[in-house]
């Protein structure tokens, strides 16, 4: 897929909203100058770079609109508390507005039980108890309306395995708050693109790779771990396997997440 197709892709989103298509005309402009200042070696292939580097504003553009969804989320459950299940799924659903990016947006109690979901009117009762997620766990005593990137689960309601974007109601306490989780498949944070065979993009946050185009092994993603990722953006040669592997990355600061681009030995030919 070129640049051109996956900008049009994104732009024709239905809930991408104005300010975050503006916003992404203003930061493309800015990508072939930076790529042409990052210190890429002399062996990858820049059409490939180019591609990483339009991924990590899209994809970082995604977060933003993630953060927009879930702070409308916390709003409506904040001044509607005595809302029914079905007005809440249809308030929920309405502010997902359709999204092909995310899949569902889950409003829990401050005990961590399911009260509304956007895709399910009724939800399954037997998986409705989710305070033991740890999704639940790092939003319900954070400050209200900040966005928290959770590591991959496997949904109990969906059986499906998805990112977990989740934020604090604001109800007049700093514990025990509502929380606002929005569902996202990993792929949704990584948009398609043609790179070669031996080229990827992951996403790490927290030291854990959240998301891959890519399938990784176990040592792969060890090493994505395990690499300092120093400043907002770099790049250096490791060994893999005997494999000589060229790593890039970038480092949103407004989520302190990294996109990291690498290309294994043989990948620009």
């Amino acid at each position: 897929m070129s640049i051109a197709r996956i900008l049009v892709d994104f732009a024709l989103r239905k809930n991408a909203g104005d300010r975050l298509v503006k916003d992404i005309v203003r930061r493309i402009a800015a990508v072939a100058l930076l790529a042409a200042l990052l210190p890429w070696s002399g062996g990858v292939n820049a059409q490939d770079t180019s591609e990483f580097q339009l991924i990590f504003e899209l994809g970082t553009s995604r977060f933003a609109l993630a953060e927009h969804v879930l702070r409308s989320s916390a709003d409506y459950v904040a001044e509607n508390p005595e809302a029914g299940a079905g007005q809440g799924h249809v308030a929920l659903k309405g502010i997902l507005n359709s999204s092909q990016h995310f899949r569902s947006i889950l409003a829990l109690s401050e005990s961590g039980v399911l009260k509304y979901d956007s895709f399910n009117l009724v939800p399954y009762e037997g998986a409705a108890d989710l305070g033991d997620r740890s999704y639940f766990k790092d939003a319900t005593n954070a400050k209200a309306k900040v966005m928290i990137i959770g590591s991959p689960v496997i949904g109990r309601q969906s059986g499906q395995s998805f990112i977990p974007l989740s934020m604090a109601v604001p109800v007049g306490r700093a514990k025990k708050q509502p929380v606002v989780v929005l569902t996202v498949p990993p792929e949704a944070l990584l948009p398609k693109a043609h790179m070669c065979p031996f080229c990827g993009v992951s996403i790490v946050s927290d030291g854990e790779v959240i998301a891959s185009n890519r399938p990784l092994s176990e040592i792969n993603k060890t090493v994505l771990r395990g690499m300092p990722y120093e400043g907002l953006y770099g790049a250096r040669e490791i060994k893999v396997r005997g494999m000589s592997v060229a790593v890039h990355w970038r480092r949103s600061k407004e989520y302190n997440i990294v996109f990291v681009y690498f290309e294994a030995e043989g990948g620009s030919e």
